[in-house]
Parts: structure tokens; C-alpha cells; sequence
């Protein structure tokens, strides 16, 4: 990937990076999860693209990451590419929702998966396990899928519209 990067790097000057993440987050709220490296806030980010939830990956707005892909590009873009013009970020889709209540049913569900992984289960257990996991990721409701669609559309025609790519 890093030397994909590179390739894409050498050949643009202007790059809009965008990583696609489902899970944490509200239910039917989309966020756009910017790296810690970024040095613009995300209340300005909010304005220039109009979307409504813009955050950093620092514990007072989301939660601190360290290493992601993000993070690798704006280190690439600032050791090895400084003329280019980035802007990076993470469309993070929540699944369960942000409650404390959802963290733990997240939690419950990969822990689950594991164990089914491993240990196996009966069939009726492990379709439920099977299940919530899928949820976790893509969950079923429609409902949940048309606002990830039109949260995705208007945050993609906002960052586009305020980086020059669309007329």
C-alpha cells in the first residue's frame, strides 16, 4: 500500500484520500474522522464542507489513533512530498451507536466471533453469533443503509465541492 501511495503521491498534486470504516460512531450519523496530523479544526471542516460531524482523532472529539493508514499518509505527504496538497480522511459509518451500551454490545459480538472461530458452537448459537457480527459491520436495516448512502453522497460532494473538483 505504501508504495501505492507513493506512485499516486509522484503524480498528483493535489490528493483527497478518503478510508471507509464501519462501527464506531452514531447509528445514523456518519463521521468524518480526521488524523491528529491534520492541522485545520474540525468545527472549520464542519463550514467548509457543510457536513455535521467532523471530528479529530484526539480523546476530547473521538478517540485517539495512532499509526492508521491516515496518519501514514500525511507523514508520507510531509517527509517525502511536502509540495503536495492533502487532505485525508476516514468516512466512519456507526453501526450500534456511540453509547457506553453499545460499546459493550460491539465488544460482546467480536469477542463471540472469536470464540466461535475458534471453539466453534452449536448451530443455533452460532448463526445468533454470526449475526450480531454482521451487524456489527453492515447491518440489515434499511433504515440504516439509505442514511449511510446519503450521509456518504453529502459529505463525498462537500469535500470534492471545497477542494476544487467539482464545478
Amino acid at each position: 500500500m505504501v508504495e501505492l501511495y507513493r506512485t499516486c503521491m509522484r503524480e498528483y498534486e493535489r490528493i483527497v484520500h478518503l478510508d471507509m470504516h464501519t462501527g464506531y460512531g452514531p447509528r445514523y450519523q456518519m463521521s468524518l474522522v480526521n488524523s491528529c496530523l491534520e492541522p485545520t479544526d474540525s468545527r472549520e471542516f464542519v463550514e467548509r464542507f457543510e457536513y455535521p460531524r467532523v471530528v479529530k482523532t484526539a480523546p476530547d472529539e473521538f478517540y485517539s489513533i495512532q499509526g492508521d493508514m491516515i496518519d501514514l499518509v500525511y507523514t508520507l505527504v510531509k517527509n517525502e512530498f511536502p509540495g503536495q496538497r492533502l487532505y485525508s480522511t476516514s468516512f466512519e459509518f456507526g453501526t450500534y451507536g456511540d453509547s457506553t451500551l453499545a460499546a459493550l454490545r460491539s465488544l460482546r459480538a467480536s469477542i463471540l466471533e472469536n470464540q466461535l472461530y475458534w471453539l466453534g458452537a452449536s448451530p443455533g448459537a452460532q448463526a445468533r453469533v454470526k449475526h450480531d457480527f454482521q451487524e456489527l459491520f453492515l447491518p440489515e436495516q434499511e433504515r440504516w443503509r439509505e442514511a449511510a448512502m446519503a450521509n456518504a453522497r453529502r459529505a463525498l460532494e462537500g469535500i470534492l465541492g471545497a477542494e476544487g473538483f467539482l464545478a
